[in-house]
This record gives C-alpha cells, sequence and structure tokens, in this order.
C-alpha cells in the first residue's frame, strides 16, 4: 500500500512564498488532523539550501514555481518536487550541457525534455542540493525510456527513488520525487499513478 503525498498549486500572484507556504501549510495540517500550536512558521535552511520547519521537523515540503504557478508538496518522509512550463529553447543545447549522456541522448522534443527535467530538479531538491556540477552524473532516465512520451502521468524507480510525473491541465510538467512508491493529492483531488 502505498502513501499519500500532498501538493497545493496556487497561481503565482504576486502573494508572498511565505504566505502561500501558510495557506498550504494550514489545509495539509487540517486535512491529515495534525495538531499545530501556535508557535510561527519559521524556516529554516540546512548548509545546501534545503528548507524545513524549525518546529515542524517531521513535516517535509518542497516548493517549485513558473511564472503562472507556485506549487507545494508535503510528505512524511523527505520530498523534492518541481514543475516547469514549457519554454521556447534549444533543449537540445540544455541537455548537452545539463542531462547525463544517455538521457541527452534520448531528448528529441520539448516533452521529452520537461519530462526528464522536472524529474532531474525533482531529485536534487529530495536529496537537498541545487543544480551543481553533479548534475548531469545524475540518470533518471526510466529503465524503459519510451515511458517519458506517454502523455499520462507516469511513475518509475530510478536512482533508489520514485518519481512520480504527470502533465497538469494548463499544460505543466510536474515531478515529485519520493523514496518510496506514492499516491498524490492536488488541491484535495487524488490522483493515481
Amino acid at each position: 500500500m502505498s502513501e499519500m503525498g500532498f501538493i497545493y498549486i496556487y497561481k503565482n500572484d504576486g502573494i508572498s512564498s511565505h504566505k502561500k507556504l501558510c495557506r498550504a501549510f494550514m489545509c495539509y495540517t487540517d486535512m491529515n488532523h495534525i495538531r499545530i500550536d501556535d508557535k510561527a512558521l519559521e524556516i529554516v535552511r540546512d548548509r545546501y539550501g534545503k528548507p524545513s520547519f524549525l518546529h515542524y521537523p517531521k513535516i517535509h515540503f518542497s516548493i517549485a514555481h513558473t511564472k503562472q504557478l507556485w506549487a507545494c508538496a508535503f510528505f512524511e518522509e523527505k520530498i523534492g518536487l518541481d514543475i516547469e512550463n514549457e519554454k521556447n529553447v534549444d533543449h537540445h543545447k540544455i541537455a548537452k550541457r545539463f542531462f547525463h549522456p544517455q538521457e541527452a541522448a534520448f531528448i528529441h522534443d520539448s516533452f521529452s525534455f520537461y519530462r526528464l527535467w522536472t524529474a532531474k530538479e525533482s531529485y536534487v531538491k529530495y536529496i537537498g542540493r541545487g543544480i551543481d556540477e553533479h548534475f548531469s552524473k545524475i540518470c533518471v532516465l526510466p529503465g524503459h525510456k519510451e515511458m517519458i512520451d506517454r502523455k499520462e502521468e507516469l511513475s518509475w524507480k530510478q536512482a533508489g527513488v520514485f518519481f512520480h510525473s504527470l502533465i497538469l491541465e494548463d499544460g505543466s510538467f510536474l515531478c515529485v520525487c519520493t523514496a518510496k512508491k506514492v499516491k498524490l493529492k492536488i488541491n484535495e483531488k487524488e490522483v493515481r499513478m
């Protein structure tokens, strides 16, 4: 049986990321009947910059945003999240620089590029690192590479973790990285993975 991860997505409308995080945190704790006290929702960062809640260390989260959307994933264990909109960029040039050689060789359109980019970025957020010199050494390509081209939600295990990738209604690419297979609820709607 898989566990449940929660993702809250809001329009990126000028409200601060901290206020959105507080709103999502309240929704998450209410939905999961987690008792919280009056302590401030204070954020601390580890040496690599990964944020966590000072007073709620057992609630793990990851934040990502695009120009239009802000998203936050919560889980009982560490989690990584990325969200991206398609942009008019040279995918092959970026893949050659930032992707593992096997991944770069597989990129054939923007769809395959963004599936892999969000998986890679969710992974480095999961491990608590950013895009650094090791980013191109990490390969998140699933064993069955043709999976990447599917338009439906996907889950696969690679590099010792699970990736949960989906395309949102607005066409944004979203990927969550966790240590185990999870079900996802997005704004209280369950997504089958």
